[in-house]
C-alpha cells in the first residue's frame, strides 16, 4: 500500500521493487523468504503426500518416485503457463493460488485449534489456555488480512453488473455462513468426544512403556472402525 492506494507489481520485480525502497538488504530477506517459503511448501507436500498415498489409495511408492510425481504436478502447470503465455502471466496465476488458499485457510485453521485445544480429543496434549488465546487472535488476524486481499482482488476483476454482485454477494453469505458454523462447533463442548480421552492417554502410556512403538508408522497403528 502506497500513498492509500494498493500497488499490485508482478512477482518478477517484487524483490527489486523492496531493494529499491528500503536498499540491498530487503532484496536478499525477500529471496530467503522465497527460498523459504518453497522448502517449507515442498516438505510439506512431499509428507502430505506420503500419506495420502499410503494411508488412503495404500501406494507403496519409493521415496524419489512420490517426489518426482508430486513436484511434477505442482510444476508443470508453472512451466507450460510460463512457455506458452510468458512470465507476465505467472503473477495473475500467483494471485489466483493466493486467493484460493485465502478462502480456504478458515477450513483447515478452525478444525485445527479444535482438535488441538480439545481436552478430551488431546488429552495431556492440549493446549493450554495462554496458547488457546494467543492462537485465536493470531488466526483472525491472519484470515481478517485474506478477506481483505481476497475483497481486493474481486473487486478489481468483478464485473460492474447487478447479477454478478447479487451472486457474489449470495455466495460470501453462505460460506461466511459456513464459517460460523465451524466456529460453532469449535467453541461449543461435546460429551461425546470425552470417551476419546482415556484412550488416548492410554496409547501415550503404551508408547512411553514400549519405545519400539514409538518407531512404528503411524499407519501401522490399527485403527477404530
Amino acid at each position: 500500500m502506497r500513498g492509500g492506494m494498493v500497488v499490485v507489481s508482478p512477482c518478477s520485480i517484487q524483490g527489486v521493487f523492496l531493494g529499491c525502497e528500503f536498499g540491498v538488504a530487503a532484496l536478499y530477506v525477500w529471496a530467503v523468504g522465497l527460498l523459504a517459503a518453497g522448502q517449507s511448501s515442498t516438505m510439506t507436500g512431499t509428507y502430505a503426500g506420503q500419506y495420502a498415498m499410503e494411508g488412503f489409495l495404500n501406494l507403496r511408492w519409493k521415496q524419489w518416485q512420490r517426489l518426482l510425481v508430486t513436484r511434477s504436478i505442482a510444476i508443470l502447470p508453472t512451466l507450460l503457463v510460463t512457455f506458452f503465455e510468458g512470465i507476465e502471466n505467472l503473477t495473475e496465476m500467483n494471485d489466483l493460488l493466493n486467493v484460493l488458499m485465502s478462502v480456504q485457510l478458515p477450513f483447515a485453521v478452525i478444525p485445527l485449534l479444535t482438535f488441538t485445544n480439545s481436552k478430551p480429543i488431546m488429552g495431556m496434549f492440549a493446549n493450554s489456555i495462554p496458547s488457546k488465546v494467543i492462537s485465536m487472535v493470531i488466526s483472525l488476524m491472519v484470515i481478517g488480512v485474506n478477506f481483505f486481499f481476497v475483497a481486493i482482488f474481486f473487486k478489481a476483476r468483478l464485473v460492474n453488473h447487478l447479477v454478478a454482485h447479487i451472486s457474489v454477494a449470495i455466495i460470501f453469505t453462505l460460506y461466511v455462513s459456513f464459517i460460523f458454523y465451524l466456529a460453532y462447533f469449535a467453541i461449543r463442548r461435546d460429551p461425546h468426544c470425552r470417551r476419546h480421552n482415556m484412550e488416548v492417554e492410554i496409547l501415550y502410556q503404551s508408547g512411553c512403556d514400549n519405545p519400539a512403538l514409538n518407531d512404528e508408522d503411524i499407519l501401522s497403528l490399527p485403527q477404530r472402525a
